[in-house]
């Protein structure tokens, strides 16, 4: 939800285990984008691929960025033209989130043996 980015907690503190909105990965598995490395789409690239537009489709002039529930709710409005491709190899992109099929090392953004040392560290977990 984006919550921690607003709340102070220091990045260095924080590991997203279950990937973070916003961050892509290509499909094909022999691209570096797939497993190593992550793809960050401009807004503006990412509004090109659909036919939303929040002062069209909500018939009111924008005066401050949606919030990320408006963009939820947006994204699930959408209809997409296309989907996001990799700069590299031109494959199928993905969003950078853990899905149901996938084992935390699919990636090594999910960082599961930093998260793993911390557990075996902390003493209170809220």
């Amino acid at each position: 939800d984006g919550l921690h980015n607003v709340s102070g907690s220091p990045p260095e503190q924080l590991i997203q285990v279950h990937g973070q909105l916003g961050l892509y990965r290509c499909c094909n598995e022999s691209c570096s984008h797939s497993n190593s490395s992550t793809i960050r789409y401009s807004e503006e690239y990412i509004a090109s691929l659909s036919t939303f537009n929040y002062a069209v489709d909500t018939g009111k002039p924008r005066r401050c960025k949606p919030s990320p529930k408006q963009k939820e709710i947006a994204v699930s409005q959408t209809k997409w033209k296309r989907i996001p491709t990799c700069p590299l190899c031109d494959s199928p992109t993905m969003p950078l989130t853990l899905m149901f099929d996938e084992d935390y090392e699919s990636h090594k953004f999910y960082q599961i043996k930093k998260a793993e040392a911390w557990l075996e560290k902390s003493k209170l977990i809220l």
